[in-house]
């Protein structure tokens, strides 16, 4: 075989190996290791320091829940919503509609990490003002006023 084994100065391809490129066969200890300059590193700064408060604050203003109320029958609606964890807790939710005293026929959620979605089906008085109860949820989800 032609190939030549890479020794501390040199690469397999001949040219000179610097502090920064490591090869298979080249065997590094701990000064050289210590004396590498590493760049890359300088990225990951802001990765390993926790989040500062503005930058989650801008995270939750990057995000619009959704909510979605539609009428199935004469005395029920389905309830569609997509809000944040942390900003729209679910018991409070169950507290609106106890508040509008309607009855859940059935509730259905998914939670990611930061977010969680609700179906639910409640039973409403033919009457019943859709308005004023997609303006409490809009005020439970977060939404701005």
């Amino acid at each position: 075989m032609a190939r030549r084994m890479a020794s501390q100065n040199y690469q397999y391809d001949g040219t000179a190996a610097t502090p920064n490129t490591v090869t298979r066969g080249e065997q590094m200890n701990p000064e050289n290791i210590m004396m590498m300059e590493m760049p890359e590193y300088e990225s990951y700064e802001g990765i390993l320091s926790p989040p500062s408060t503005s930058s989650l604050s801008s995270r939750l203003d990057q995000f619009l829940p959704s909510i979605k109320i539609r009428k199935i029958t004469e005395d029920s609606i389905l309830i569609d919503t997509v809000v944040q964890k942390d900003v729209s807790p679910t018991s409070t939710l169950f507290c609106v509609l106890e508040e509008e005293k309607l009855d859940i026929v059935f509730e259905r959620q998914y939670r990611t990490e930061t977010q969680v979605s609700h179906t639910i089906q409640v039973k409403v008085q033919p009457d019943y003002d859709l308005h004023d109860l997609e303006y409490k949820l809009r005020t439970w989800a977060g939404f701005p006023t």
